[in-house]
């Protein structure tokens, strides 16, 4: 069974080839950037939404319970879900206790969520810096490998100051690693060698999403200076290389989209770890509307294939937000 989410926060359950279901999880208050994860045992889905959602199917059926996401250092968006095996974690935005707004994002924070269904949970600080702002993070976890196998990796954006147009203020994207055996997050590194500015537009470092290649290798891609940006790791997160240049992104990763507050073509990583072929999706305006993009790379991510129009439209439609995820066993994208 495929599940593709298509609206704000409707999950549609495709059955076969001619048969689909869908469910409307939330309609009030506006929820929005929704995330979703698959238990890989019991199938059964999870759910969450801007600001503090989340939603639990309920197993053995495709009904859905609601509760509000709490956290000893607050919930506030940005929500990220992902299963490391059968543990479900949980990233967003800080709401950080007796702070204003803005300087309450003041780390990421992942939680390790035991029992979604009585909101059991554990809360890591991630990322915290002064009164820099964290923002925009993502996981991905090593499952595979033998060396690193159990680790889960948190990329996001650092702000000196967010809205900042002082050219002193930058952007950049930092790194954190979950040890399994210590129950902790390292210190975080910036493993972008070059920065951005802080007005959250095409010359900010943004949207760094992360894949666990075949022998353990971590990919982080970003967008900024209207380019997709990748670099990697080879020794589990320790040290990285030197940032390249994959893809041209004409007009930028902040895209002006009709009918929409604020619309984007960040980039999205997958690993084929059977295959060890590396897969990049994202959204740009390179034939003069919005439309998505794939590459794709068989030697770990030193060469890429041209890129490819994933979008099908044969009108002038804009395509944007893309995301993707591979079928380990068939490989299918």
């Amino acid at each position: 069974m495929r599940i593709s989410i298509t609206a704000l926060l409707s999950l549609t359950f495709l059955l076969n080839q001619a048969q689909s279901m869908r469910v409307t999880l939330d309609n009030t208050n506006n929820p929005n950037e929704p995330s979703i994860a698959l238990h890989p045992i019991t199938k059964t889905i999870v759910a969450a939404s801007n600001i503090n959602n989340f939603y639990v199917e309920s197993i053995g059926s495709n009904s859905f319970s609601k509760t509000i996401s709490t956290s000893p250092l607050g919930v506030y968006g940005d929500p990220v879900l992902h299963y490391s095996d059968t543990t479900l974690y949980f990233a967003h935005l800080a709401k950080a206790p007796k702070k204003e707004y803005g300087a309450w994002f003041d780390r990421i924070v992942v939680q390790k969520i035991m029992d979604p269904y009585n909101w059991k949970e554990k809360s890591y600080s991630v990322g915290y810096n002064g009164n820099k702002m964290q923002d925009k993070p993502w996981l991905s976890s090593d499952n595979h490998s033998a060396e690193y196998n159990g680790n889960l990796y948190v990329t996001w954006t650092e702000f000196d100051k967010y809205g900042s147009d002082n050219q002193a203020d930058r952007s950049r994207i930092r790194f954190s690693k979950y040890d399994l055996k210590s129950d902790s997050f390292s210190t975080a590194i910036t493993i972008s060698d070059t920065t951005g500015d802080c007005l959250d537009s095409d010359n900010t470092l943004e949207g760094a999403t992360s894949a666990v290649g075949k022998n353990g290798e971590i990919y982080a891609v970003w967008a900024g200076y209207e380019s997709i940006w990748i670099d990697k790791s080879s020794d589990g997160g320790v040290t990285w290389g030197k940032d390249q240049i994959i893809a041209f992104q004409p007009g930028g990763w902040d895209m002006d989209m009709p009918h929409i507050m604020r619309a984007n073509g960040m980039p999205f990583i997958a690993s084929d770890t059977v295959k060890d072929i590396q897969y990049v999706t994202w959204a740009d305006e390179f034939n003069g509307n919005a439309d998505v993009w794939l590459i794709y790379s068989k030697d770990q991510g030193n060469t890429w294939s041209e890129r490819i129009n994933v979008s099908k439209d044969t009108a002038d439609g804009h395509q944007y937000f893309p995301n993707l995820t591979i079928d380990q066993k068939s490989g299918e994208v």
